[in-house]
């Protein structure tokens, strides 16, 4: 049992509780910081960052769902989850302010939980969000990687189906822009919208994983405690806001686009774009995303050259535009998209990647060798360019050297997940299970029985054991690398 298993198996839980835990005892006038319940029932996310907060006297609780009453499973909504959160911690501590601390899909509920909080007569203090996800954009999460932890499973959907609302409450948002092979949607925007007005953003240079654990949850409790001392500083703040009726177009937006009716959503994110796009990039991801759908590549065109003429494109922006045209099956305005976030973005080298994908697709060996050297030159770490390097050496037939360069890689401390998926979904071929399983297997022991990793693992075995046959229900953007190799 580790340690904040035992501290919250000894805490004083009263008849009136049924989620709250006691993490850490404290001075009752201090307002409590309360750790809510993470994507699997439980709130062990903060075990390192709960060690790593001062000893100040601040009192620490979780929310759990407690094992022998699987509350989430019998929930109809994610709503009436939060209602009975809202409706204990009332009871528990009246109107005391209740610091709010969530990491991912536990910052998504925590933004939920201060919401009715305040609406039910609570006194919500700061709300914590630690890397959450928004469910604005349109992308529908991979559900079936939480299918082997039914609780896991279950809140993953219950998150998706709910319909967020403008809530007037103090946030701060905790952002960890590491990602590979590109920027990470700042889903900071998306909740910046929600909160009727103004949002402190902090940020973290770490991946969205690794912040939980080892020398980042230091730093995550480090900035934690600095946010509710008000000693610490945001990075930026955030004002723009939806109207309700905004929001209700872009969630209409959201539902069309994934029901396939692109050229109806794609009106709707025009509109949305034209007030809220200096704000918020997703919505301009959402909208190339819909006229790619739609078959229109004019507005590609159109983006691409504002961007070459003129000025305001961030490396960001380029990427979502790449992306976007690669998709509308406009790969030289994509290539020209990459290569301008590969110049803006510095040591990030973001866009460099995909750049070697495309050139590779199009068998430009020599220009995306080119791009290989660039990145190796220019990158931080020389992750990006093993990675680069790997992409190269399966096209030209020297798999042993591609999974070489592979390992070398992904035993790099500065690897993100996705990293780890790039190879796994961009580099290697069904043939090439034995290497990825080792991959995935070195992978998890360092995040930790991640579900990405774990469906991923669960794929792999299954072309295992059909020796190498490839899976017929696999899409792709582009041919798998062995495919362009025999092409």
């Amino acid at each position: 049992m580790n340690r904040l298993q035992a501290m919250a198996s000894r805490s004083c839980a009263g008849p009136r509780r049924r989620f709250l835990v006691t993490l850490r005892q404290g001075a009752a006038q201090k307002p409590p910081l309360i750790a809510v319940t993470g994507l699997r029932g439980a709130c062990l996310w903060a075990r390192e960052m709960v060690d790593a907060l001062p000893a100040d006297g601040r009192p620490v609780y979780g929310l759990n769902l407690p094992e022998d009453d699987p509350h989430a499973e019998r929930q109809d909504s994610l709503q009436s989850l939060a209602e009975a959160m809202a409706e204990e911690l009332i009871a528990e501590f009246g109107d005391r302010p209740l610091h709010l601390v969530g990491y991912s899909f536990a910052g998504f509920l925590a933004f939920v939980l201060a919401g009715l909080l305040r609406d039910k007569g609570g006194n919500p203090g700061r709300t914590i969000l630690v890397d959450p996800n928004s469910n604005l954009g349109p992308t529908l999460p991979r559900f079936e990687e939480n299918a082997h932890i039914p609780v896991e499973a279950r809140l993953s959907h219950l998150r998706w189906e709910h319909r967020l609302r403008i809530t007037p409450i103090d946030v701060d948002y905790i952002y960890c822009p590491e990602a590979f092979p590109g920027p990470r949607k700042n889903d900071a925007e998306e909740f910046a919208l929600l909160t009727g007005g103004d949002m402190a953003v902090h940020q973290i240079a770490t991946s969205h994983v690794a912040i939980i654990h080892g020398a980042q949850a230091r730093k995550l409790a480090s900035v934690v405690d600095g946010i509710l001392a008000g000693t610490r500083q945001p990075e930026a703040r955030l004002t723009a806001r939806f109207t309700p009726e905004d929001l209700d177009r872009a969630l209409t937006a959201r539902d069309l686009s994934l029901a396939g009716r692109f050229a109806d959503a794609a009106v709707l994110y025009d509109g949305l774009v034209a007030r809220y796009g200096h704000a918020a990039e997703w919505l301009h991801a959402a909208r190339l995303a819909a006229h790619a759908g739609a078959g229109r590549r004019g507005v590609f065109w159109r983006e691409t050259m504002r961007g070459v003429f003129g000025a305001g494109h961030t490396a960001r922006y380029w990427c979502i535009l790449g992306a976007a045209g690669e998709k509308a099956g406009a790969l030289r305005l994509s290539r020209i998209a990459w290569r301008r976030a590969l110049r803006l973005s510095g040591s990030d080298v973001f866009g460099g990647f995909q750049l070697v994908l495309s050139l590779l697709y199009s068998r430009k060996f020599s220009a995306a060798q080119a791009v290989a050297d660039e990145i190796e030159h220019r990158a931080r770490t020389p992750v990006p360019a093993l990675m680069a390097r790997a992409a190269i050496a399966k096209v030209s037939g020297l798999d042993g050297q591609c999974h070489l360069l592979l390992v070398d890689a992904l035993s790099r401390s500065s690897i993100t997940i996705g990293h780890v998926l790039a190879a796994l979904n961009q580099i290697l071929g069904p043939e090439d299970h034995q290497i990825a399983l080792r991959l995935i297997d070195g992978a998890l022991e360092y995040f930790h029985e991640d579900a990405a990793l774990l469906h991923a693992r669960s794929e792999w075995l299954a072309r295992a054991d059909a020796e190498g046959v490839a899976d017929a229900g696999r899409q792709r953007t582009r041919p798998g690398m062995r495919s362009m190799a025999k092409s």
